[in-house]
Order: structure tokens, then C-alpha cells, then sequence
């Protein structure tokens, strides 16, 4: 405390009137003493609240879905971001908490690792025992409301708690259709206020098919009449039965025509049913294919951008955007094939796994700072309480990175080491829980048949496309980095979810026996949520 108080400059740093060989004696001496300590004491246990950023008038956190860091941070993809994030606060090394968009957002909005939380299926909704950011914000006085575009972030795991109103708007409507509104009730709400923003405009599929074929006529892509003839003989809807038929009847080129279309049509309303396995750059037009999909994948990134623009515009309009404190994220990002695999199942590379992370409060931050310290999504929730002076919580695996906006250190330094989580999709049966480790420069991957069934060992910082897997020539660095996560699981104290419909704890969420029954119980998925999950490309 006595560090924190100010120097003697000033008033107060003028000499006591001295008497002899200059000193006080007596009462007047140990009263001024008294008097000094007295300053001191109070001067330091103010000096955290003289230092205390300003508190924001609103807090938005805006999660992207699907969107990678290196498209996030693109000027070119994602130029309105890149200006803001210029006058930001801009994190590089920032981590995903799971690969995938469930306990990805659980652990943004509890501050626990996924095993803690242990909602990472479809039938499992958070514990009534774990506090949620939106209630303890709002208990701090910062009510709010969430708009969203449901499925893994659906008010069914308990995404809704402490929220006034939580919206479910339909697949890109939060930055299309519905934007306005959402603008709107941002804008006008009455005193402070929190609001969580999220889209799957970026998510697959991406679009563009007409733009491709336009752009690439040699290819010799369908027409839409094709196109409408191909939907009728195997509608997607009929699922395996039309894949039985495409497979019967369609060779492979014409199969991967049809996931190719699949991966660049507009909406799951558009899909195809003569795809027999996901997209996969095939045959002379493979690379070529490929690059279209990225490119779509990019229009899509460009899409939430323009929507961050127009949040950013409409509260300078107001003069409301100095006071807002914005947290710009992603859940995980997106794969296209870097080291074989597609998209975000089970991926454990740094193009899922590393996500984008930008707090802006232009009150408190005017000229951008970048961080190269490792940062999760178990932060979000720690710093946002910090800035909102909210209390928190006990039991929150994440850090408080609010210090940073101030030019500062956090709690606990420069070293740090990340758990990152490897988990299949809700809907689908459960493995044990894999873990990747970042610890400085180096990444360790606990090992599956999917991409290695050994475990892979990167020094990230000098091969950062994660080519040169480095197992056997530091194999003792792999023994340790591997003996972190079992260390660091051995920790984790799951607080059970509940199942939905019967409320009775789910002991063993991970477990692929957990799901055994639950489709056709109270737990289990509505027409409307397979539909929704369908449109995603989450089932078949």
C-alpha cells in the first residue's frame, strides 16, 4: 500500500519547521508523525480506485462465430475491425477454450474450463451453482439483453440466466436482417447496460456458389437449372436415402460437385442431398475450388465486419461510443485443409484453436497497444467484472486483463500455460477429453488417430503453420508439456450440468455412455433444433 501512495511533492513534501539540530520534540512530533501515517495509509487505499479505469456506460461482447484470428486481424478481410482494434487493445496470442462453439461460450460466460462447467452436450444445461457473467454483471448494475443465433449458444444450456431479454434470431440475421433493431435497443437502453452480440454468418456454409461460376466459367459448374434438377432427384432433407442414390447413380466427380456446391451455397435451404462426404479439393479444379471456398469463407468474415462498423457508427451517432467498453471475439476458428482436416470438429491446430480477442473502451484506451501474452476465453468474464467493478466470483480459472489497458501488468505475469480443450460436438458420442498445451513458444497436442495418434510437438513462435512436428527430437519436452494437462486435469473439479428435462445431474458429461437414451428423452433435440443444427452442417 505504501508503494501506492503519492510522493511527497508539493504541500506535502515541505520541511517540518525543525527546532535544535532541526527535529520535532515531543507531542508535536509524534502528532505530525501520526498525521503523516494517517496520509499514507489513506493516500494508498485510494490509490487503487484513483487509478481504477473510468466505468463504461455499456459493455458488448461481440462473438463472431467461426472466425479465425488471421482473417480477424486481415485489414483486407476485416478493415473496420482493424481500425478499431487500432485504438484498442489487441491480443495475439489468444486461445480458444474448446474447438468448438459450446463450451467455448460456456467458459466465456462462466469463466471455467470446459471440464469444470461440463456443458458440452445437447442435453446437458449449466448448474444453477456456476454464476454467469450476464448475472453478475447485472448485479453489479449492468442489466442487459442477448442477441444471438441459437443452437449451441440457445437459451436451452442456460445462455439466457440474468439476461432481461435473450433474442434468437435466425442464421445471419444478427449483422443482416435484424441489425437495425439490435442497434437500436443498444442504443436506448436506459443506464448501463450489457448486451451479447453473436452470429454464424461466417460459419458454413459460405456462399458464393453463383459468384464462383460467374467469376470462373471454365470451370463448368452447374447452371441453376442443374442445379434445381440435382435438388429434386436428392433432396437434402431425405438424407441418407439420397446419398444412397447419388452413390448409386453419380460417379465421384459429380459427388464432389455437389459438396462443393454444399460448401458455397447461401443457406442450409439451398443444399444439396448428392454429397456423399464433406467438400474435399478434388481432382485438375481441386486447388482452384478451394481458394473459391476460402474467398466465400472471407465475403462471410467481411459480412461481420460491416456489422461491427455499423455498431461502431451508430454510437458515434449518438455520442455514445466513448462511454462503451466492446469485447470483440470469437468462439474457434476454421479449418480449409492446412493439415488435412476441414473445418472445427476435432482440430487441434492453431487455425481453430487461436481466435481473435479486441477490447475497445475509448474513454480509458486511445492509442492501440498489442499483446503477445497468452489469453483465453476463461478471461473474458475475470476482466469484463474487473472493468464493471462487479465482484468476483470465487473459483475462476481466468485472469483479470483489464491492467493491460492501463500499460500494466496482470495478476501472475508474463508466464502462463494453456489448456485448450479437444472435444467432438455436442450432438455427437463423446471421446476423453484431449488437451493442447501452449506454454511460451511451444504447443503440445495429446495424440488422436485424426492427426497423429503419438501427440505433436510445435514451437509455435518459429513454425508458426505448425509443419515441423519437433516429438522425437525433444521428446522430453513432449513428456513434460503432456504431464502439464494430466497435472492440470487432475485439478479440474467438474460442478455436474444438469440434464434438460429431468434436472438430475449428468455426472460424467464427457463419457460417451452420457448420451445413451438422451434423443428420445426429455433431453432430447426438437424437429426445429435438428433443423437448425442441419442448417450448420451439424447433422446429416
Amino acid at each position: 500500500m505504501a508503494s501506492c501512495a503519492p510522493r511527497p511533492t508539493g504541500v506535502s513534501a515541505r520541511r517540518t519547521p525543525r527546532s535544535g539540530h532541526g527535529r520535532p520534540t515531543g507531542h508535536r512530533a509524534a502528532f505530525r508523525g501520526a498525521v503523516w501515517l494517517l496520509f499514507v495509509l489513506f493516500a494508498g487505499a485510494g490509490c487503487t480506485e484513483r487509478k481504477a479505469l473510468p466505468l463504461p456506460d455499456r459493455i458488448v461482447l461481440f462473438s463472431m462465430d467461426t472466425v479465425r484470428a488471421d482473417s480477424a486481424y486481415d485489414p483486407q478481410v476485416a478493415p473496420e475491425l482493424a481500425a478499431i482494434a487500432s485504438k484498442g487493445l489487441r491480443f495475439d496470442r489468444a486461445y480458444a477454450a474448446a474447438n468448438y462453439t459450446l463450451p467455448s461460450h460456456m467458459s466465456m460466460f462462466t469463466g471455467l474450463d470446459p471440464a469444470e462447467h461440463g456443458v458440452v452436450r445437447m442435453f446437458t444445461r449449466l448448474s444453477p451453482e456456476v454464476p454467469t457473467l450476464a448475472e453478475a454483471l447485472a448485479a453489479a448494475g449492468y442489466p442487459g439483453e442477448a442477441d444471438h443465433e441459437g443452437v449451441f449458444v440457445a437459451a436451452r444450456f442456460g445462455f439466457d440466466r440474468g439476461f432481461v431479454r435473450s433474442r434468437e434470431h435466425g442464421r445471419r440475421a444478427v449483422v443482416g436482417r435484424d441489425l437495425p433493431e439490435v442497434l437500436r435497443a443498444i442504443a436506448v437502453w436506459p443506464g448501463r447496460s450489457f448486451h451479447f452480440l453473436h452470429t454464424y454468418a461466417a460459419h458454413y456454409p459460405y456462399g458464393g456458389f453463383a459468384r464462383y461460376r460467374r467469376n470462373s466459367p471454365a470451370r463448368g459448374l452447374p447452371d441453376d437449372v442443374a442445379i434445381a434438377r440435382l435438388r429434386r432427384r436428392y433432396p437434402f432433407a431425405s438424407g441418407r436415402v439420397a446419398r444412397a442414390r447419388a452413390s448409386r447413380e453419380l460417379d465421384a466427380e459429380a459427388r464432389a460437385m455437389c459438396a462443393l456446391y454444399n460448401a458455397l451455397a447461401e443457406g442450409h435451404e439451398d443444399k444439396l442431398g448428392c454429397a456423399t462426404a464433406p467438400f474435399v479439393p478434388f481432382g485438375v479444379h481441386g486447388a482452384a475450388d478451394l481458394e473459391a471456398v476460402k474467398r466465400s469463407y472471407a465475403e462471410r468474415v467481411r459480412e461481420v465486419d460491416r456489422a461491427i462498423g455499423r455498431l461502431r457508427a451508430e454510437l458515434e451517432a449518438r455520442g455514445q461510443w466513448e462511454g462503451t467498453l466492446l469485447v470483440v471475439t470469437s468462439d474457434h476458428g476454421e479449418a480449409f485443409y492446412e493439415h488435412g482436416l476441414y473445418q472445427h470438429d476435432y482440430v487441434p491446430f492453431d487455425e481453430v484453436m487461436r481466435i481473435p480477442l479486441v477490447v475497445i473502451y475509448p474513454r480509458a484506451l486511445r492509442t492501440g497497444r498489442r499483446s503477445d501474452l497468452l489469453v483465453s476465453h476463461i478471461d473474458v468474464m475475470p476482466t469484463l467484472l474487473s472493468l464493471a467493478r462487479a465482484p468476483r466470483p470465487p473459483g475462476l480459472a481466468g485472469r483479470d486483463l483489464s491492467p493491460l489497458l492501463r500499460g500494466a501488468a496482470p495478476a501472475g505475469g508474463a508466464g502462463r500455460t494453456l489448456f485448450p480443450a479437444l472435444l467432438w460436438p455436442a450432438q455427437k458420442p463423446q471421446e476423453a477429453l484431449r488437451r493442447v498445451v501452449v506454454q511460451g513458444r511451444a504447443k503440445w497436442i495429446d495424440g488422436h488417430p485424426s492427426y497423429g495418434a503419438e501427440g505433436l510437438l510445435f514451437d509455435v513462435v518459429r513454425d508458426g503453420a505448425e509443419k515441423r512436428d519437433m516429438r522425437l527430437a525433444a521428446p522430453d519436452e513432449a513428456r513434460r508439456l503432456e504431464a502439464l494437462a494430466r497435472e492440470h486435469d487432475a485439478h479440474m473439479k467438474l460442478v455436474p450440468p444438469l440434464r434438460i428435462g429431468t434436472g438430475e445431474p449428468v455426472e460424467a458429461p464427457f463419457d460417451a455412455e452420457a448420451a445413451e437414451g438422451a434423443a428420445a428423452g426429455p433431453g432430447g433435440l426438437s424437429e426445429a433444433e435438428q433443423r437448425r443444427l442441419r442448417a450448420l452442417g451439424y447433422l446429416d
